[in-house]
């Protein structure tokens, strides 16, 4: 399996077993899946907010984003100083 079908796994599961019913329609699936996504990352750092963040900063430098992961790392200089 990929990472994009293991994270899509993921994201399916978190998202089935997290939201009520009335949130999960055909029409906000996106808006669940990505939600179900950052459950299992908060999840899996065991929801510590610096780890978080760095996991977001190496997403936005693996995605070319390099100044928006430049700020999220003075996010995290300045939580952790």
């Amino acid at each position: 399996m990929d990472t994009s079908l293991a994270l899509k796994a993921i994201a399916t599961y978190q998202a089935e077993s997290t939201f009520i019913d009335e949130y999960k329609s055909p029409n906000n699936i996106q808006v669940r899946m990505n939600e179900g996504l950052g459950c299992a990352i908060a999840h899996y750092c065991k929801w510590d907010g610096i780890q978080i963040m760095r996991i977001f900063q190496s997403a936005l430098t693996d995605a070319n984003f390099h100044t928006e992961a430049v700020m999220v790392a003075s996010w995290i200089d300045k939580e952790e100083n």
